[in-house]
């Protein structure tokens, strides 16, 4: 859905959308939407989901760990070899409001505030992780142990110093 919203392709996105809702329902079910392609498709959501009852659950990154974790991927996913002190300056003189979370406020325009929760993507509160935070939020704390309660270390905590320049 996100990828057919990104590409200008609503129809497809409106019957996909349909479908897995139509599914969901004939289960008794919610429909979960989780990506972050819709980062920057709060429009487009919000034209599919009228006349439904919609929660946003957000988290935001802090902006060096963002900067930090968009290089590596550049390295790992699209063989970027310039070190990182090369990028900052572009990535800094283009928009640097997905870096400081302004998506965010389009997802409650469009939602409404009393529908989104926005949050760190780490929490200095407490020692839940952020597995646990979405699901609380999402209201299913009785499963919570069973879905996460083994997750005890990171998965992909991003690559040492080392493994970054081979």
């Amino acid at each position: 859905i996100a990828g057919a919203l990104i590409a200008g392709k609503y129809e497809q996105a409106k019957a996909t959308f349909e479908r897995w809702l139509g599914e969901a329902r004939g289960h008794g079910a919610c429909l979960l939407l989780s990506s972050e392609g819709f980062y920057e498709q709060s429009v487009g959501v919000g034209e599919l989901c009228k006349g439904l009852e919609v929660r946003v659950i957000g988290f935001l990154r802090n902006p060096i760990e963002a900067l930090v974790s968009n290089y590596n991927q550049g390295i790992k996913r699209h063989l970027f070899t310039r070190r990182l002190n090369q990028m900052i300056p572009e990535i800094l003189a283009s928009s640097t409001e997905y870096l400081v979370g302004s998506p965010f406020l389009k997802w409650a325009d469009v939602f409404g505030e009393g529908n989104c929760r926005f949050m760190s993507y780490r929490s200095t509160d407490d020692d839940l992780g952020l597995e646990r935070r979405f699901l609380q939020q999402l209201g299913v704390e009785d499963v919570t142990e069973a879905l996460v309660g083994g997750l005890a270390t990171k998965v992909n905590r991003s690559y040492v110093k080392s493994a970054l320049e081979l």
